[in-house]
């Protein structure tokens, strides 16, 4: 039997398992959304590192996507990569290193960045809080705590992210409803008092699995050496067939086989273990059900076979004894490489096109010269993604947007905002900015369509809706998993996962042109739009001029998320003075993300907007010369 502290944490599995089915999952789910669009890195240490190759291989079959499982030193040396999300596991958030690589993957802005804890209040929240584009979820179950190794905790986040990733998939297919019936997929039964115990007692291991099992045998090993349990390797069948079998034939007698075996390789598995030698001890455990089931069981198991392999050596996995140099191994953390806001500037632009890497060095200085010397006669703001969090776009403002927008409005500037939204922009600055400040606010409503001052109904709509429902009609016939909501100037599609919409954006443009129906479609943080009017974003800029009794080359400020086609701020950000607060355009000498690395979104909003500096009455300049030092003047 299993010695004594790694005994009560395998008893601890089947309330753990019951805790972790009653959490509820739905913020989980909503985060796994955000990840399932694209390929993935997991990322933990020491048992995360196997919560890692479990949610990698889950992500792949549950998404179609890539996904790797990666160590934090990995994610800290390579921090970005082209397309591909990152999420960190750990059950207390608290060692340097799965830290380090949160915020190495924030600073290079990687999206999306997110983490899965089981405690709250961890060291990561500190850093989401401090890069608010990130995601954490925070699943604070009653479970017993893990000792040296994890087991618990092991069981708890796998059963977590394989019921996000249902719920996020729309897959309706129960889970096994307690401890018993999930282990009932496994056919491990006694064999631990038999056949498993004939293998430990071998010096190595051989350990023999279906790739669906990975992840378990990826455990094992590592239980394997962190506890000091035995020698093992670990192949799948055909990676064993080429050439690791070679150990067999030297060291056949100290050498026992595990196999570990998922449904769909039973054929594959025997007539590879029917051709080893007979007198080498073997203990084969089958797996049957889904996919994740299976994994999960595999998991357990594995557990289990460990607390088997420290009786026999004499060593409680759960309290192996730590030595001095461990623990000051365990505290070194990864240096951080810090990057200043040019280079960040510059590498925004590379990742968009980088085969114009000599022209966006160069302009870089160029661009920022004629931002700072710049005097603007007002400023244009989008407002989802810009002045709204996308994951919050139904709350009121942060309370720090708020702040910065009303000292803008008392210097007596015009401001206008653009978005695609219509009365509920407007309710929203009316509960932050004074009413006296209110006819100098420009509200352009549906991309332009509509450009009122702050609190006038933009309601009124006598267009002809012609156009625009033959639009919605055919869109909702593409999509009908959305929701359409069709005005006479455009027609909106939402309810798509994060990340899917440039995409969508694409196809619903292309099938528009073919049907010869307007085709000018953009896509904002939460929505696609199709705009059946002339009307753009960029007249909020006009009315803003002509509120100040300017000429069209008079400069303005304008600010947006969405700058790269086709966002729907890439019209308002074509100009030396179009900022990003998040993607930016290919165009060397516009649409420029100039804030410090790591802050997007409202975050660069606030950066802005606290630069701005009055250099007469109503007019504005952006002082970046605490963060851009070129622009100090000698």
């Amino acid at each position: 039997m299993p010695s004594s502290r790694y005994a009560r944490e395998l008893s601890a599995l089947a309330d753990t398992y019951r805790s972790t089915l009653a959490w509820n999952a739905e913020d989980l789910a909503r985060v796994v959304a955000t990840l399932a669009t694209q390929a993935l890195r997991v990322t933990g240490s020491g048992g995360s590192y196997s919560s890692a190759a479990f949610c990698a291989r889950l992500h792949a079959l549950a998404t179609g996507q890539p996904a790797i499982a990666t160590t934090p030193l990995e994610v800290v040396q390579t921090p970005y990569l082209n397309g591909t999300g990152l999420l960190c596991l750990s059950a207390s958030g608290r060692n340097k290193d799965i830290r380090a690589a949160f915020e190495a993957s924030a600073l290079a802005e990687t999206k999306p960045t997110a983490a899965l804890c089981l405690v709250r209040n961890s060291p990561i929240k500190g850093l989401r809080d401090r890069y608010r584009f990130t995601d954490l979820v925070e699943a604070a179950l009653p479970i017993a705590p893990d000792g040296f190794l994890a087991v618990n905790s092991l069981l708890a986040v796998c059963v977590l992210l394989a019921r996000a990733y249902r719920l996020a998939m729309r897959r309706v297919a129960p889970f096994p409803q307690d401890f018993a019936d999930l282990m009932a997929h496994s056919d491990a039964g006694e064999i631990f008092d038999r056949d498993v115990r004939r293998v430990l007692k071998r010096n190595t291991v051989s350990l023999l699995y279906s790739p669906a099992l990975g992840a378990a045998a990826t455990d094992l090993e590592s239980r394997f050496v962190e506890g000091a349990l035995g020698n093992l390797h670990a192949a799948d069948w055909r990676n064993f067939g080429h050439g690791r079998h070679h150990w067999l034939a030297k060291r056949a007698k100290e050498t026992g086989i595990l196999a570990l075996v998922s449904e769909g390789d039973t054929a594959l598995a025997r007539r590879t273990l029917e051709t080893l030698p007979e007198d080498i001890p073997l203990a084969v455990v089958s797996f049957k059900g889904e996919a994740d089931v299976q994994a999960i069981c595999a998991l357990t198991v594995g557990l289990q076979i460990a607390g088997v392999a420290g009786s026999l050596v004499g060593i409680d996995p759960g309290r192996p004894g730590v030595p001095e140099f461990g623990r000051k191994l365990f505290g070194l953390g990864p240096r951080l490489a810090r990057t200043t806001a040019g280079q960040m500037a510059v590498a925004r632009k590379l990742r968009v096109a980088p085969e114009i890497e000599v022209v966006l060095r160069k302009n870089y200085s160029a661009v920022t010269e004629q931002v700072a010397t710049a005097q603007s006669c007002g400023i244009v703001l989008d407002y989802d993604g810009t002045l709204s969090d996308r994951r919050s776009r139904f709350d009121p403002l942060d309370p720090a947007v708020a702040k910065s927008l009303k000292k803008v409005a008392a210097t007596g500037a015009i401001i206008g905002i653009a978005t695609g939204r219509g009365r509920s922009a407007g309710a929203a600055l009316q509960e932050i900015l004074p009413a006296d400040t209110w006819p100098r606010i420009l509200m352009g409503y549906y991309n332009g369509a509509v450009i009122v001052p702050l609190g006038e109904d933009p309601s009124a709509d006598t267009g002809d809706y012609t156009c625009a429902n033959a639009v919605g009609e055919r869109l909702q016939v593409w999509f009908p998993q959305a929701t359409v909501e069709v005005r006479s100037c455009q027609v909106s599609v939402s309810g798509f996962r994060y990340g899917q919409l440039s995409m969508i954006a694409h196809t619903a443009s292309r099938l528009l042109a073919a049907e010869h129906l307007p085709s000018y479609v953009v896509c904002s943080s939460h929505s696609i739009d199709v705009l059946v009017t002339p009307a753009r974003k960029t007249a909020v800029i006009a009315a803003v001029r002509s509120a100040a009794g300017c000429s069209d080359d008079v400069s303005v400020i304008r600010l947006g998320d969405r700058g790269l086609w086709p966002g729907n701020d890439f019209d308002l950000l074509s100009d030396t003075m179009g900022l990003s607060v998040d993607e930016v355009s290919s165009d060397p000498s516009q649409c420029w993300n100039l804030a410090p690395p790591g802050l997007l979104g409202p975050q660069a909003t606030v950066y802005y907007l606290d630069r701005l500096v009055g250099c007469r009455q109503g007019w504005l300049r952006l002082d970046l010369s605490e963060d851009h030092p070129e622009l100090r003047k000698p």
